[in-house]
């Protein structure tokens, strides 16, 4: 836990108001945050509950509150296993949400782990009620507005070339490499675009996931939008946090085609290519992110996170013959930069 200033607890204490009347707050201890601008504390009553306190810029930067409150209550109407959103202040810039723990799915991937495929099995159920339920659920929550694009994805890409290779790894990119990558991204941008859009969480991997018991929740949904069934199913077998081995992956992807069909929903006839399209795309996104994190947050930490997500990209290769070379003379300059 951590000292908080009375500024903070006052706020908090008036913010808590209108959903616990006459609750008083015991103690404030902050969380670790994501790699989002918003901060996380969880707020211990007298009464002996806990609630969580996100709070998010004013104005929002991107991921406002307006969004989570809304999406997290759209899922919730499908089913998906979201925490409770007890009350939001868009003035404010404050959310008050169930507090769901501290265990995330990240302490159960290691392979000697008894609980691991169960857990997994579980992300997966989540995964397909979020892909295929709540893409059919009634309302107007933004994440059906949305979707991926060609212009999204090429934008989180060239977010790689920014702040990783260009911005931590130093690498001058010559005028012809720099067209030669964009010609690349290019064409996973547009591939990835034509695929039938399920509804994607965006950010689905061990991180967003917590174990509760014999339940598992899934957070960070605020940025949910159309796109391909294989964006999030990228996020979680090829998770640079999890690190998972080959034979578990692709048990995993058995157990998604199996869950699918007893569900009743189609699975795509080209899973496996899309699978290694959004494998690439998402985790240079995912080192772009990582980049940005150590140069401009300061955060140290994301630096070990690159290793994984760079060979994640390395193991695709086979699928991208014609764009192989190129990438894979790539991923050679930042392995040396990294080492």
């Amino acid at each position: 836990g951590e000292l908080m200033s009375y500024a903070t607890t006052a706020a908090l204490q008036t913010g808590l108001e209108p959903i616990r009347p006459g609750a008083h707050i015991e103690r404030i201890e902050s969380l670790a945050g994501d790699a989002s601008a918003r901060t996380f504390r969880r707020v211990h009553l007298s009464d002996g509950s806990f609630l969580v306190a996100m709070s998010t810029p004013t104005p929002p930067i991107g991921d406002g509150g307006q969004d989570f409150l809304a999406v997290g209550r759209h899922l919730q109407g499908a089913g998906v296993a979201v925490p409770t959103i007890e009350h939001t202040d868009l003035r404010s810039g404050l959310t008050w949400v169930e507090d769901l723990g501290d265990d995330l799915l990240e302490n159960h991937c290691l392979a000697r782990h008894p609980e691991r495929r169960p857990l997994y099995r579980r992300a997966l159920a989540e995964l397909i009620r979020i892909q295929h339920r709540a893409r059919r659920h009634p309302g107007t929550s933004p994440a059906l507005s949305r979707s991926f694009d060609t212009a999204t994805f090429l934008r989180e890409l060239r977010f790689f070339s920014e702040h990783t290779l260009e911005g931590l790894f130093r690498l001058g990119l010559s005028g012809p490499v720099r067209t030669e990558l964009d010609r690349i991204f290019a064409d996973i941008a547009e591939t990835l675009a034509t695929c039938e859009p399920v509804l994607c969480h965006r950010d689905y991997h061990c991180r967003n996931l917590m174990v509760q018991g014999d339940r598992l929740r899934v957070i960070d949904f605020q940025d949910a939008r159309l796109g391909p069934a294989a964006y999030d199913l990228a996020s979680l077998l090829h998770d640079p946090y999890a690190m998972l081995e080959d034979d578990f992956r692709e048990t995993l992807l058995e157990d998604y085609r199996a869950m699918c069909a007893e569900a009743g929903e189609d699975v795509a006839p080209d899973l496996e290519d899309q699978l290694a399209l959004a494998t690439v795309q998402r985790c240079l996104k995912a080192a772009g992110t990582y980049g940005y994190q150590v140069i401009h947050r300061k955060r140290h930490h994301y630096r070990r996170a690159l290793g994984p997500a760079l060979a994640s990209v390395g193991a695709q290769l086979d699928a991208l013959p014609r764009h192989r070379k190129a990438l894979q003379s790539l991923l050679t300059d930042c392995e040396e930069r990294l080492a």
